[in-house]
């Protein structure tokens, strides 16, 4: 709720907590939500973490899209390999079902991300698409995350199918100037549900990926 309302108003809401840092706080009566009388510490504490944009967990979001089975293999092993490396963290978040309002608050908290689409008419699919266009309001912010991966699926086996894909998360990463996109796994050739598991090249690639972050 606080990165959809208010996420891009970071430096406002950092500048009135300074102001009210001076004053005796005992009730806080929110526009929306219950009224707070206890651990008013706490949930101050969370409005300075949420408004200075600081991750509280040091975790990776993959983040797929995926219609007959495949991008969600390929985006499951990537989490697997990450928890068995050791990762602190690791957040799975499934385009298609789950709510964008929640996706959301994760991108922010994440340090790392990985976007796992499938191409559909040479482009990323539209969840995807609809997540980066999304994620407008953390363009002014003080944004958490900073190394962005990719991983895509096509039944093409070319690697110029994935070129429009590519360009156009390249192109979101390009706007945030902290953020950087670091690899890319390209799985082509894989055309019928729930394939990408007999394609053993494909998934040596993300667990290549996987060990690299």
């Amino acid at each position: 709720y606080y990165t959809n309302i208010v996420g891009k108003y970071g430096a406002q809401v950092q500048a009135l907590l300074k102001k009210a840092a001076t004053l005796n706080i005992q009730t806080i009566c929110p526009l929306h939500g219950p009224i707070l009388k206890e651990n008013l510490e706490y949930y101050i504490g969370k409005y300075d973490v949420w408004s200075s944009y600081t991750p509280e967990d040091d975790g990776v979001l993959v983040a797929y899209a995926s219609i007959h089975g495949n991008t969600e293999d390929a985006a499951k092993k990537m989490a697997e390999i990450l928890e068995q490396k050791g990762a602190k963290k690791v957040v799975l978040s499934n385009l298609v079902t789950d709510d964008m309002a929640e996706i959301m608050a994760k991108v922010k908290d994440a340090q790392v991300i990985v976007y796992a689409t499938p191409i559909y008419y040479y482009e990323m699919s539209g969840q995807m698409k609809t997540l980066l266009d999304r994620l407008n309001p953390l363009f002014t912010s003080n944004y958490s995350f900073r190394d962005i991966y990719m991983i895509a699926t096509a039944a093409e086996n070319e690697e110029s199918a994935f070129e429009k894909a590519y360009s156009g998360l390249k192109g979101w990463v390009d706007c945030f100037e902290k953020a950087r996109l670091k690899g890319i796994v390209f799985g082509g050739g894989i055309a019928d549900a729930d394939d990408a598991g007999n394609h053993a090249d494909i998934m040596r690639k993300a667990y290549k990926l996987g060990l690299s972050l």
